[in-house]
């Protein structure tokens, strides 16, 4: 199994800490599932994508006023936040072909350094809830 990068070259989230750190925590759910790594002619790749993309969204504010047609007591507010998706994809190796993907989004919001780690294992797990097991072949 071998690892690549591809990501919008957002250093804040591309960088060679959470290449580790992804790494580490997708060769332990490929080995939950009783996948085997090996360097000689492995059977699957590994790609991983890191998407990160600037959201807004306009709330009305619960306690707005609404008293007649020709007044509007309506508050609106924008909110503006980055969504951040991992793509993990798993390639037949002699075909070059996408087998399987598996994905999480999660709005990014500023987290302690010391739990990247822990949230990164948490969605890898969840992202390979549904890859099958391997057959063992």
């Amino acid at each position: 199994m071998e690892g690549r990068t591809e990501s919008n070259q957002n250093p804040l989230y591309d960088n060679e800490l959470n290449a580790k750190r992804i790494k580490a925590a997708v060769d332990k759910e490929l080995m939950n599932k009783r996948y085997q790594q090996t360097s000689e002619s492995p059977g699957l790749l590994v790609h991983y994508h890191i998407v990160i993309e600037d959201k807004s969204v306009v709330i009305r504010e619960p306690d707005a006023h609404n008293y007649s047609p020709y007044w509007l007591g309506s508050d609106m507010n924008a909110y503006q936040y980055k969504e951040g998706t991992l793509i993990i994809d798993l390639m037949d190796a002699e075909a070059n072909a996408l087998i399987w993907r598996g994905w999480a989004v999660a709005i990014l919001e500023d987290v302690d350094p010391k739990d990247t780690e822990v949230r990164l294992n948490k969605i890898i797990e969840r992202i390979f809830e549904d890859l099958p097991a391997s057959s063992g072949k």
